[in-house]
């Protein structure tokens, strides 16, 4: 598998796409058993999926966004899925599909779904978990105003879908007038009796014709929730209502702004509401320190129920103290001094000339995003500070140039260490070697490249820096590197050595895999062609399959070109 890749998708806006074979917005496929998935502060929007018209029957997940995974860590952060639609009467999710997630955690805090359509199951989202995953969080996120089921029947999950083999936690989570043919806020399918939905602090509220369903064994269990139609249901647990939440303004559920997990948002709770402050602090976890419109979120003592904390209005407001280091590194927006702010806050760190920025630091109570990015988010409960570092960037800086594989080729300047000029675009050149061809430059330091795949590019140091240029084998074969064929005297030379003609090629070789009873030496002839890129090379190739080796035998992962173990012929 190799090293676990960090696949990170950010700030992107993804709408008005449409397909009629497959998902609409984006479809990421991620077969890497350890992989780390992260998906933060994107919109997919108005994207619609459907069958081809008149076409066969197909499954189709997701409207705007698929995910299919081998397993990992899967974090999904601050997203929004608008007014996607999936046409599909098999359709998976509308907004969200994440069909397969064999193993690893999934975290799901901060989304907002919302007028999202779905002809087959899950209005907002579906998930599948398998028996593998050891942790599902799906904390404070907005399912309203979604449909499943749309035009068909026996579809689950209005807002959210869930399969699983697994104990999912729903925690503070907010489900509003969503609507299916059955579950219409939340259903849920459990593989197993063992299996159950854990959910605290929630509120469903005017969703239709229920608002919550469990689908063979498995089970749903509630506490501290406020659910519309729960009473004398088997869920209903400890600390659970069945009363109107008294919604800030029901009727705009994205306020007056109309921008969604903000502060002004008509689904915030009121002072009056029998949700507000009767949550189970004991059911958050250390890690959840904000509610979905980025405000404190446990106020008063008691956290509320729903993905909103506090009532709708003025934020509260923090002293947020913006410095940059050194002095002369550079300026900030906020400018560098105190400021009355509400959370979150775009913060930007501007270089002067000859600095360079480094990162953000911050003191207890506040969180940047991003802290190496100059532009991010800053998010606060408390007073303090924002610094934002510089590095004075040096007249001169060390350039070391290396090739790999060594034998690989060369480089302009040459291997090894060199003194340049900071902020200049130096020229920098890489020549393969015979046999090899140049593959891309990888650098590490403080280096910008013109083009990392180009041989010849431009390289602009801010610091001291490394580069590398990297060369694979060309894939055919020179003269004595055919040992692997089994013999050394495989190339008769023209009699004159001056390759005038084509070398013939042959090689000795003995069959235990299909005549292990009589392993007689026996001749198999190769055709053979010269390179017309590079004519010192040429490329053999069986006349006809010849089985030298017997597969079963070579150990997995190993080159049977260099294999010289047990079954090697």
């Amino acid at each position: 598998e190799g090293a676990a890749p960090s696949i990170t998708v950010e700030n992107n806006i993804i709408s008005n796409n449409l397909s009629y074979e497959g998902v609409a917005g984006m479809s990421m496929h991620v077969l890497h058993r350890s992989a780390v998935i992260t998906y933060t502060g994107n919109t997919f929007s108005d994207n619609v999926s459907g069958p081809i018209p008149a076409g066969p029957t197909i499954q189709i997940s997701g409207g705007g966004l698929q995910l299919y995974n081998d397993g990992g860590t899967i974090v999904f952060n601050q997203n929004k899925f608008l007014g996607n639609r999936n046409l599909d009467p098999n359709g998976l999710g509308a907004g969200l599909s994440i069909d397969n997630i064999p193993s690893g955690t999934l975290q799901m805090v901060g989304n907002v779904f919302a007028g999202n359509q779905n002809a087959g199951i899950g209005g907002g989202a579906l998930i599948n978990f398998q028996a593998g995953v050891t942790s599902a969080y799906i904390a404070e996120n907005l399912f309203v105003n979604n449909q499943a089921g749309v035009g068909a029947s026996e579809a689950s999950g209005g807002g959210l879908s869930i399969g699983s083999g697994i104990d999912v936690i729903l925690l503070n989570n907010t489900f509003y007038n969503n609507s299916a043919d059955s579950a219409g806020g939340l259903g849920y399918y459990a593989e197993s009796a063992s299996d159950s939905a854990s959910l605290f602090n929630e509120v469903f509220w005017g969703n239709t014709p229920n608002s919550m369903e469990a689908f063979g064994p498995g089970s749903i269990a509630a506490t501290y929730s406020n659910i519309d139609g729960g009473t004398g249901q088997s869920y209903f647990g400890t600390g659970c209502i069945d009363t109107d939440p008294l919604f800030f303004n029901q009727s705009n559920p994205p306020g007056a702004d109309g921008i969604y997990a903000t502060i002004d948002d008509g689904l915030h709770l009121t002072a009056a509401s029998p949700s507000f402050g009767t949550g189970s602090n004991a059911a958050v976890p250390a890690w959840l320190t904000l509610d979905i419109a980025g405000q404190a979120r446990t106020q008063g003592g008691t956290v509320d129920m729903g993905a909103y904390e506090g009532v709708a209005g003025t934020p509260t407001a923090y002293n947020i103290t913006m410095t940059v280091s050194p002095a002369a590194g550079g300026t900030t927006s906020p400018a560098v001094g105190t400021h009355s702010l509400t959370s979150p806050q775009t913060i930007t760190a501007t270089a002067a000339g000859g600095y360079v920025f480094t990162g953000w630091t911050t003191t207890a109570g506040l969180s940047a995003a991003s802290p190496s990015s100059s532009s991010t988010s800053l998010s606060f409960t408390a007073d303090g500070t924002a610094t934002a570092n510089f590095a004075e960037i040096p007249a001169t800086a060390t350039l070391t140039m290396a090739v790999s594989p060594a034998e690989g080729g060369s480089t302009s300047p040459a291997v090894g260490a060199h003194t340049v000029a900071t902020q200049v675009a130096h020229a920098i050149t890489a020549t393969a070697a015979a046999g090899y061809n140049f593959t891309g430059w990888t650098k590490t330091g403080s280096v910008t490249l013109g083009n990392a795949s180009s041989a010849s590019t431009t390289a602009n140091l801010l610091g001291n820096a490394s580069l590398t240029a990297n060369f694979a084998a060309v894939p055919y074969m020179t003269l004595g590197s055919l040992g692997y064929f089994g013999t050394d005297d495989l190339i008769s030379f023209p009699a004159d050595n001056d390759f005038s003609g084509k070398p013939s090629a042959s090689a000795s070789y003995t069959d235990p895999v299909s005549d292990p009873a009589n392993p007689k030496t026996r001749k198999a002839s190769l055709k053979t062609a010269f390179d017309k890129i590079h004519p010192d090379l040429f490329s053999a190739e069986w006349t006809k399959k010849q089985a030298l080796f017997n597969k079963k035998n070579i150990p997995a992962g190993t080159d049977s070109r260099t294999y010289a173990g047990p079954g090697r012929h």
